[in-house]
């Protein structure tokens, strides 16, 4: 649902900001029928075994990737914002690419786990942790002369109860492994594909591929058209984990799955959302001046990386008017999910006669990435709250 609502701020010196903010309602899914209570505990426990011989001293690595409010709305914690996800419609599949995808990513970074938990002598670790999205990491076990393998897996707390429609605060979790007979070296491939049907010229000319060896950077490949994006890496010692990471594309969502031998990293296209920023409009109050003067704004990002419009130095824009009138900004083109904030001002160039508007206002577009597509809201307010 769309909403139009116009905002004009009264002033007692000579600038008037009249501004067409165009407000969006966005929908929530919904998983029960009553709220979260998000400081309440949920008790997991988690089984890994084979068949019924437990894995024991394996060691489980938990991060918590997003907080969840009362009415099931995921929003990324600060220690994985940073990262090209999708969090938004996935199905089971979809879960276990983004296990995948995180895996590398925190691997490579060497993210700080919210919690380490070893398996116990029964094959099972229990823990207590907060509503909310978490990453759950086991470390590879080998007995005899297998190997076992957790798979990487998101878990969504507290569960959702279908068949009553309620919210499950204690959760079992039976592991899923890869088990392997013990050979002498291993093979691994990486393999891209592209999600970007009707933007293929967007596409860069290469990307580039790290190969992990638990956890740090052994081998980096540049992938491109001509080697049909893709690489093998043969004879790897067996005894290490190991795992392929992309390093990040902007404009890009990245996802990553593991069958057999090959990792297959799949890069989606943001369709970028492009926008005018409000008019600025210029009133002069009292008697009509006998020459006009120019009047300058200046538009500012609150960060150096902030989507600027064209003609902007760094982050900071002006723009200059000839006595009364309207003068635009220009457009800002968004790609990827945040919330950036613009100030703007008028310039006192001390020009006799006049009184200038002292407001600094605070424009604040928040954007958030919904099935394919970006979503804006956009606010604008005085620093003094006006």
């Amino acid at each position: 649902m769309k909403q139009t609502k116009i905002l004009c701020h009264k002033m007692i010196s000579t600038l008037l900001l009249c501004l067409v903010l165009l407000l969006f309602v966005f929908p929530i899914t919904v998983f029960s029928a009553e709220p979260i209570e998000p400081e309440r505990d949920v008790d997991i426990t988690v089984s890994f075994k084979d068949d019924i011989t437990p894995i024991t001293d394996a060691r489980f690595s938990i991060y918590r990737v997003a907080n969840v409010s009362e009415s099931a709305h995921i929003s990324l914690t600060e220690q994985f914002a940073s990262y090209p996800i999708e969090t938004e419609g996935l199905d089971q599949k979809g879960w276990q690419e983004l296990a995948m995808t995180l895996d590398g990513y925190v691997k490579r970074d060497h993210l700080t786990p919210l919690t380490i938990e070893a398996i116990d002598e029964k094959g099972e670790v229990s823990v207590t942790l907060k509503p909310g999205l978490y990453l759950f990491l086991g470390e590879k076990k080998t007995i005899g002369n297998y190997s076992y393998s957790p798979v990487p897996f998101m878990l969504f707390l507290p569960d959702s109860n279908i068949e009553d429609n309620t919210w499950d605060y204690e959760v079992n979790i039976e592991v899923k492994y890869t088990k392997e007979e013990l050979p002498k070296v291993v093979t691994r491939r990486v393999l891209k594909i592209w999600d970007d049907i009707g933007f293929e010229e967007k596409r860069p000319d290469s990307v580039m591929v790290q190969l992990l060896r638990d956890g740090e950077v052994y081998d980096t490949q540049v992938l491109t058209e001509k080697k049909q994006w893709s690489h093998t890496w043969e004879n790897l010692p067996e005894e290490y984990e190991w795992l392929v990471v992309e390093k990040e594309l902007n404009g890009y969502y990245t996802k990553v799955s593991l069958e057999g031998i090959t990792f297959t990293i799949t890069n989606k296209y943001i369709v970028p959302l492009t926008l005018d920023n409000p008019p600025i409009v210029k009133k002069i109050m009292g008697d009509t001046p006998s020459s006009p003067e120019t009047f300058t704004f200046v538009f500012k990002g609150e960060k150096d990386n902030n989507p600027m419009p064209e003609g902007s130095f760094g982050n900071t824009k002006e723009v200059s008017i000839i006595g009364a009138g309207s003068i635009e900004i220009g457009k800002i083109t968004f790609t990827e999910p945040g919330k950036y904030i613009y100030k703007i001002a008028e310039k006192d160039s001390g020009a006799k006669g006049y009184t200038y508007d002292n407001t600094v206002y605070l424009l604040t577009y928040t954007i958030i990435q919904q099935d394919d597509e970006l979503l804006i809201s956009r606010e604008i307010i005085g620093e003094n709250g006006i």
